[in-house]
């Protein structure tokens, strides 16, 4: 018990330092004390890695797990996950120390690395207590939480005592001689905890130690941190690297509950039949437990399935730290840091192109395919190379553009009939694939000679973002769309566009942009209005939904939600 305690102290300050190195000026200024109320509950979505548990609490209808990417909920009665809560909920930060639920008076409450968080139930908001506001230290974090008679209780990591009504309110410090005249059910590091676990039975290659440990087909092993059982003959169980899992006492059976993120940073988001795609590059600071998180993601909302797949287990990936998708029939192509990783959804078989087929350099920003070609965009520049050859023994490979793009990075590629469209760090370049000659953009009314970032296609137009600016291209008329659908000058990069017949979405280092081509207008979203992180990398649009890939996890928005006028 000593040792479970220090060592979840240890990894979570371990969190905590490295959060705050991540949290920019603009973080700290657009934090809220509760639930944005121009939005519904719901409309903000977001999705984190939630495999890292700190403690759970059984409610009425659901459980609730505290985790490092936001309290996920698992409904008891439909046996199935719910959407989790996280900042865009309006909690203070998605890393929860603690969570507790009151069966009393129905409050949900958490502490978080930015304070002490609760959800009124019928109000349906969120209500927040920051650091400051306590008398906390920067790393003093609430780790328990205690349901009294009439009074609520925290315990900070440096024992510090904290008292509040269980209607919410003021919170004030206490002391240690308050809580002694009080009957207390305590959640998180005070909770009680078996010193000894059945010898729970695990489907899947688990393995369960009655010790506390648990160890998956993949020979990982992870530290039960918390568990907590039910009034219908259930342990609810936390694990440290292994996500959430749920047992019967009875016949002594647990399961894994696999949910949320294998990769904190979202870089790439697709959209196919067999569900969402969604992968990143790894980064050091997604360093937890001393393992680098990475992995690419498929979820299945439909049946609540989500699926990993790494490559450090499967040679046949070209790398799992991804730049783009695109997914063209049965086939998911990503882009990679060490080449193209290609699966095909059908036959279950990952295949690979990299530098050792011919490919200029390893880090693959994005990739194009029509009929005969996969065309690929990286640091070196760009490839052309044959579909039918991948999987032989000899790729078809070739260098195109090499007297004006030879080792200059492409970050994006846009393939519109015979035309290739690419953005590099020297500007637009368009390059015509039926006379295999192409030139840099040079029109003085479009991104002339500054590096473009993304490029996006609806119908006959072009989208162009670059590190100041966006611009549009009509092809059709073959002129450059001015103001205000044009925006110059603008404070951020722009680091991905989609565009619709409605609207045209970009995201930059400072939230997201949204062009109303029925008003002309643009309106810019933070993680003030529900964005997880401001840096928004990758965009999907599905109906009336549009998917957010972010530093810190992914976010979907209900943009088209009946009766909210943005």
């Amino acid at each position: 018990m000593r040792f479970f305690k220090s060592f979840l102290d240890y990894a979570l300050l371990l969190l905590i330092t490295l959060a705050a190195t991540a949290v920019g000026q603009d973080d700290v200024v657009a934090r809220r004390h509760g639930s944005n109320t121009r939005y519904r509950p719901g409309d903000w979505v977001s999705y984190g890695v939630t495999r890292f548990v700190t403690s759970v609490a059984v409610g009425n209808q659901e459980v609730y797990f505290g985790t490092t990417g936001g309290i996920t909920r698992y409904d008891l009665f439909h046996d199935r996950w719910n959407a989790p809560i996280t900042v865009s909920d309006g909690l203070g930060s998605s890393v929860i120390t603690v969570v507790a639920f009151d069966v009393g008076t129905g409050f949900l409450w958490c502490g978080t690395t930015a304070g002490i968080s609760y959800l009124h139930p019928s109000s349906n908001r969120w209500t927040n207590t920051f650091k400051e506001e306590l008398g906390l230290g920067r790393v003093d974090d609430v780790v328990s939480i205690g349901i009294g008679d009439t009074d609520i209780w925290f315990e900070t990591r440096r024992r510090m005592l904290l008292r509040g009504s269980k209607f919410g309110g003021v919170i004030t410090r206490a002391f240690s001689g308050d809580l002694a005249r009080n009957d207390v059910q305590w959640f998180g590091v005070r909770a009680p905890r078996p010193a000894q676990f059945p010898q729970f039975f695990m489907p899947g290659g688990y393995l369960f130690d009655p010790r506390g440990g648990v160890q998956d087909f993949r020979l990982r092993d992870a530290e039960v941190t918390v568990a907590v059982k039910d009034g219908w003959g259930h342990m609810w169980l936390g694990t440290w690297g292994l996500g959430a899992m749920k047992a019967d006492l009875q016949i002594e059976r647990a399961e894994a509950l696999e949910f949320g993120l294998s990769n904190s940073r979202v870089d790439a988001i697709a959209l196919s039949k067999n569900g969402l795609w969604i992968g990143g590059q790894s980064i050091e600071s997604q360093l937890q437990d001393g393992a680098l998180q990475g992995g690419i993601t498929r979820w299945d909302s439909r049946r609540d399935e989500w699926e990993y797949f790494e490559a450090r287990y499967n040679r046949d990936i070209a790398s799992d730290e991804i730049n783009n998708f695109v997914v063209a029939g049965d086939k998911l192509y990503g882009a990679t840091r060490y080449g193209v990783a290609i699966y095909d959804m059908r036959k279950d078989r990952w295949r690979r192109v990299t530098v050792f087929d011919g490919l200029e350099k390893e880090n693959v920003n994005d990739v194009a395919i029509d009929a005969d070609y996969l065309w690929v965009a990286s640091d070196g520049g760009l490839n052309r190379v044959l579909l039918k050859s991948i999987g032989s023994d000899s790729v078809e490979t070739i260098e195109i553009a090499t007297s004006d793009l030879h080792l200059v990075p492409v970050y994006d590629v846009e393939k519109v009939e015979n035309l290739l469209w690419a953005a590099t760090d020297e500007g637009a370049y368009v390059f015509d694939a039926a006379k295999q000659k192409g030139g840099f953009v040079a029109d003085v009314d479009g991104p002339h000679h500054e590096a473009v970032t993304a490029i996006s296609r609806y119908r006959n137009e072009l989208w162009f973002g670059t590190a100041r600016s966006i611009e549009a291209y009509d092809m059709e008329k073959r002129v450059w769309l001015g103001a205000p659908a044009r925006q110059i000058f603008i404070p951020y990069t722009v680091n991905c566009l989609v565009a619709d017949s409605s609207v045209v979405w970009a995201g930059t280092n400072q939230g997201v942009m949204r062009y109303n081509r029925q008003t002309q207008e643009w309106r810019q979203y933070t993680i003030v209005d529900g964005l997880m992180d401001n840096h928004v990398n990758a965009i999907a649009l599905d109906g009336e939904l549009v998917w957010f890939g972010t530093n810190s996890g992914l976010t979907v928005f209900r943009w088209r939600s009946p009766g909210r006028i943005d």
